[in-house]
Order: C-alpha cells, then structure tokens, then sequence
C-alpha cells in the first residue's frame, strides 16, 4: 500500500447535472478507488461554488467522503473558480486559490468529459469548459489520466490539433470501447503510445446498485406479472429529432411499443429517468407517456429523486428493459438484466457488441418506426435467450473493468494486486 495518503482531483464527472449516467461516472469511479484505498483524499469538481462536503455509501455501508469544488468557464475572472483564473494561480503554486491548491497538490487529475463530450460537436463554449480542467492540470504538473472516453469527432482543425496535444501529454488515456480506441488512434497518430493510450471500458459499469424503499419496491412487487421498465428520452420525446437524422417517429414508437406491450402480455410498465430536471428532462417525457396511455394500473413512472445507485437497482428489478439514454441501458448490462437499446449514435452499438448482444440495438436512424417496434417487441419475447448471452459475457467484461480499476489506482499512488505506481 502507499506510504502516505495519496490525493486525487476528478474533473468531467459529478453528481449535480441532473444526469444519471455523468453521476454513475462519477459514483463508480469513487467507490472504486476507495474500495482499493479507503485513505484516498478526493475532490471532485463541479458546477456549483466554494468547497462543500460530500459523500458516497459503498455497499458494505460505509460512508466515502469526499470534497465538491466549482470550476467553470466564463468571464467572471473573480471567481475562485474560473478556469483562467485556476490557472492564472496555479503559475505561482495555486496561491490563493484553493480549486488551483488542490490540482498543484493532487497526486493524479482524473478527467473523463462526462464520458463523450471531449468534442466540439456541442459548441465551442462546452469544448473550452472541457479541455481547459485538463490544461489546468498540465500546467501545474499534474498527472493527467483520462479516463475512458470517446474523443472527437471534431469540426474545427485547431480544436482537434488541440485534444491530440493533451493526449499526448497525457500520463494515461483510456478510450471508451474499440471504435473509440481507433478513433484514439487515428487523433495522435505517430504519437501513439501503446503503453498509455489504452482501450477501457466504461466506468460506470461497477457502479453498485442500491436497494431502495418500499415504494419503489411497490413498483416492481412480484405477484406473477412481469415487470418491463422503460427508459423515454426527453431528449428526443416531444421535440423535433432531425438533429440526429432519425429516420423513425420517436413519439409514435414509443407509444405504439407500449401499447403493444400491454395488448399482448401481461406485464407491468415502470417508467424510469434517467436524466432529470429542465430541458431534456426523461421525467417529464414519462409524465407525458403515461398521460396519453391512462392505464396507471399497468404503467407508471418510478418516483422522482432516485439517485444514480438506486435507479440501476430499480433496472435490475426488472425482467426486461428498454432503454434510449445509453446509461441507462448500461445499468441493465452490468447487472445481468435483459435489455434492448434504441440507438441514435454509434457508442450505443458498440457497448452492446462488447456484451455480445448486437442484435438488441434497434438503431433509430436506420429502421423504420413499425421496423423499430417489431425489433423490440422480438426482444421482449426473447428475453430468456438474451439474459444467457448476456451472462456469458457479463463476467468477462465487469472483470476488464475492475482490472482497470486496479490500472487507475496505481496511476494514483496505489499499489493493488502487487502492481506499482505509475512514474510521475
């Protein structure tokens, strides 16, 4: 073990999005770390102001604390935690900035972007929000491992020539699945490493599901019905979808999906969010499902204020789930429960394809609305066929993330299984 208590900083992953699936980056990667360190000191940046404490629960019930600090970009310089002025500190040691201290006196900077957002496909401004955490701790010297990621793609030449730069500056880089680590491959080039530019698998994968209370449990109570749980994008629910080239309905499939469902079986419908608050917010998606349904006997929405844990428990209760937000169906995966994706970007086929089940995706942008349904309701019908593949590669794969784990720990000062800390 380390002989002193090693200090990480965590930028691109909190709990204050209202984002189930950056929450679960988050969770899993803390509850991993500390589980091979209890003594890890830990901060965690993210969108609010001022240090403020925080803490996980592992699934042996103790408490994981850990330290919230802001960090933001924007033209209020006199804030503590603005980026530019994090960094203006951090050239004379983080002297009067607390944000800049704890990245100048942090053994590694943990970054992962919120999973795949080190791209320019969102705007300039979400670009600069992510590349600068990771400038920061360049400057100060820092360790800089990034944890598994999608990188690109890019519009502008000089946001790409940028990111190539901080990969290859990186200590580590983990991409998130094979597409990714090609994609890897191709920003650097000739500058590829093999033995710091690595393919990962997502962190959120060993995320523990937390049981919850009895009216969740209400929701999912065994009395010979089955339970389907459903994931409504409020992404895509309600608004126009030619952002993503769909070439599907999404409303209608939705509606047409369920109705299905109830007319030919039996089973309970539990409408479960996974991203929340305003804007695109799942939860208000659902409301709207389950208003046009009326049948609250058969369908109805999971409670508000589950958190990242406990809505992959209610997942796993379920015996078969469907989902859009890829997290979400990454809850379904890790835990061994039957599940089918509708997809409307890439990175969504490429995890079902790590689980060895492909044919589960119905891709959005390719099929038809009836084409898509009929592609769902299969699955629902063969689910006991699906949960046997997907426990044949289930081991295999929460084994690679654990590994990984083991990986990111030794980057941070940790020796595990007999491994040794990577040079700073």
């Amino acid at each position: 073990m380390a002989t002193r208590r090693p200090r990480i900083c965590l930028f691109g992953a909190s709990d204050d999005t209202g984002n189930l699936g950056v929450s679960a980056l988050m969770t899993g990667t803390l509850l991993g770390l500390a589980k091979r360190h209890p003594m890890m000191h830990m901060t965690v940046f993210d969108h609010g102001l001022g240090h403020r404490d925080g803490e996980l629960t592992a699934p042996d019930g103790q408490t994981v604390p850990f330290d919230r600090r802001g960090a933001r970009i924007g033209r209020r310089y006199h804030r503590a935690e603005n980026l530019w002025t994090m960094s203006l500190a951090a050239r004379i040691g983080g002297w009067g900035n607390a944000g800049a201290r704890a990245v100048t006196d942090a053994d590694v900077v943990l970054d992962i972007s919120g999973g795949d957002s080190f791209t320019d496909l969102y705007g300039q401004r979400r670009f600069d929000q992510v590349i600068k955490s990771k400038l920061l701790a360049l400057r100060c010297g820092t360790p800089l491992v990034l944890l598994p990621q999608t990188y690109g793609p890019f519009r502008q030449e000089r946001n790409r020539n940028a990111a190539a730069d901080v990969l290859r500056r990186s200590t580590l880089a983990y991409a998130r699945g094979a597409d990714g680590f090609r994609a890897l491959q191709d920003l650097l080039g000739n500058d590829f490493d093999p033995t710091r530019h690595r393919q990962g698998v997502d962190v959120a994968l060993t995320m523990p599901p937390r049981p919850v209370n009895n009216v969740v449990g209400q929701l999912v109570r065994r009395d010979g019905r089955p339970i389907i749980g459903l994931n409504v994008s409020g992404l895509l629910f309600g608004r126009t979808t030619r952002r993503y080239d769909l070439t599907i309905a999404y409303d209608r499939a939705i509606l047409e999906l369920v109705q299905r469902l109830l007319a030919n079986s039996d089973a309970r419908i539990v409408l479960i969010p996974h991203v929340t608050g305003q804007g695109e917010s799942d939860a208000g998606a659902n409301r709207r499902v389950a208003d046009v349904i009326a049948d609250p006997a058969r369908v109805v929405a999971a409670p508000p204020g589950l958190d990242a844990q406990s809505t992959k428990w209610l997942i796993s209760q379920t015996d078969w789930f469907c989902g859009t937000r890829m997290h979400a169906t990454i809850a379904a995966l890790s835990t061994g429960t039957p599940v089918a994706a509708i997809a409307y970007s890439h990175k969504t086929r490429e995890v079902f394809e790590t689980c060895g089940i492909p044919d589960e995706v119905a891709d959005a942008r390719e099929l038809s609305t009836t084409e898509l349904v009929d592609q769902l309701w299969g699955s629902w019908t063969r689910r006991d066929l699906v949960t046997a593949q997907l426990a044949a590669a289930r081991a295999t794969l929460l084994g690679a993330a654990e590994r990984q784990l083991d990986e990111i720990a030794a980057a941070c000062g940790v020796r595990v299984s007999g491994s040794a800390a990577l040079p700073r």
